[in-house]
């Protein structure tokens, strides 16, 4: 079984976080520098408020270290909860439904206390047809849209996968109406059709399934720059921990039907190769039956991260190239190579210039060429460098 070497960077505070997640001490007992350090790296990836509740009954000390974390994102979650709840309620009272996924459903969900998950931007998925009274009701409340540039904004529903919406006060939010390029639209309405009521923060919506939501956040770890943030894989744990033999064995078959499995299986072997996490749930491994259906670049691109992943960040683009390289479905695509032709709102905002300009036509040229710039790099330094 791989496991991380313990003389990386990241190496021992790994092994800690994996201990304390098996209600183990961390076994951080040397200087004082490897506690503060832990505390640092677990403050960098947004796991210090669930390190300190996990360390509580089992690690004193690191739970003493971390308890300021603790307190700070209490605080921080009853600010935040106010203008969450009225914004969940006003989309409420206007119809429409929203689904709480990523931070906000998972950290209601499945953590012992929303608290304890730590938001970065305000992610809820929307059905399609739920978008203008989407709009209607978060511009009424304040939002704005994050680059007002009309083309841009056309871009935002006819291209993207979400809008981007930005609060003066309360920050981004980011209203998925699709999951992300390698997320076909097959998976997304199945993801709709099994969605179930719940209610959050006074408010109701819904919630996708254990299992989508383990699919959807393992394409997400994997499509985000892998190491960025290691509370992704966190969010899976708990996820993982709540699912039965029967929906194992449904995340298996889903994800080979929208040829998801490269995700899913890296997410797996990162939580076994990391933290030692497996799952006693499932009757046989869901990452050895995921691996099995890899074709060859894909197969290359798994033991390429997973043999990286923990020693340092891991670009995207290998494992984007690998899925399509493999004939995997996406997103719907008006032509094949979309994703290097792209609508002109996606070229202004990535570039971050206005398609008004009288330079745009020009831009529009360079736009390709940047893409393909950034994927060869990835691929290079995954590749080449140990």
């Amino acid at each position: 079984m791989e496991r991380l070497d313990a003389s990386s960077e990241e190496g021992p505070y790994h092994a800690a976080f994996g201990n304390l997640l098996a209600g183990r001490p961390s076994g951080l007992r040397g200087s004082g520098e490897s506690i503060d350090g832990f505390g640092a790296w677990t403050g960098e990836h947004r796991l210090a408020p669930y390190a300190a509740h996990l360390a509580i009954t089992c690690d004193p000390i690191v739970a003493a270290a971390l308890k300021p974390a603790l307190r700070k994102a209490a605080i921080k979650d009853l600010l935040h909860a106010t203008p969450t709840g009225r914004l969940l309620r006003a989309l409420a009272d206007n119809g429409v439904r929203p689904i709480v996924f990523k931070g906000l459903g998972v950290g209601h969900l499945y953590y012992p206390e929303p608290y304890l998950r730590p938001l970065g931007d305000l992610d809820i998925l929307f059905r399609p047809a739920d978008i203008p009274a989407m709009l209607r009701t978060c511009l009424a409340l304040g939002y704005r849209h994050q680059n007002s540039d009309p083309v841009v904004v056309a871009s935002y529903t006819e291209a993207h996968y979400n809008i981007p919406l930005v609060h003066r006060e309360f920050g981004l939010l980011e209203a998925h109406h699709r999951l992300w390029g390698d997320c076909e639209n097959a998976f997304t309405d199945a993801v709709f059709a099994r969605c179930r009521p719940v209610s959050i923060l006074g408010a109701l919506g819904e919630r996708p399934t254990g299992v989508d939501l383990f699919i959807m956040l393992s394409v997400h770890f994997g499509i985000s720059n892998i190491g960025s943030s290691w509370m992704w894989l966190a969010d899976l744990v708990l996820i993982g921990r709540t699912l039965d033999a029967a929906e194992w064995a449904d995340l298996v078959a889903t994800a080979n039907r929208h040829g998801l499995q490269l995700f899913v299986a890296l997410a797996l072997g990162a939580l076994r190769k990391l933290w030692n996490v497996t799952f006693p749930a499932q009757v046989d491994p869901a990452e050895d039956r995921l691996r099995a259906t890899l074709r060859p670049p894909e197969q290359l691109a798994f033991n390429r991260a997973l043999a990286l992943v923990g020693s340092r960040r891991l670009g995207k683009h290998f494992l984007i190239v690998a899925r399509r390289l493999s004939h995997r479905p996406v997103r719907a695509a008006s032509h094949r190579f979309e994703w290097l032709v792209c609508h002109p709102g996606v070229v202004a905002d990535e570039l971050g210039v206005s398609s008004a300009s009288p330079w745009f036509p020009l831009y529009r040229l360079k736009h390709p060429l940047s893409r393909l710039t950034r994927a060869a790099d990835s691929i290079y330094k995954a590749v080449t460098r140990t």
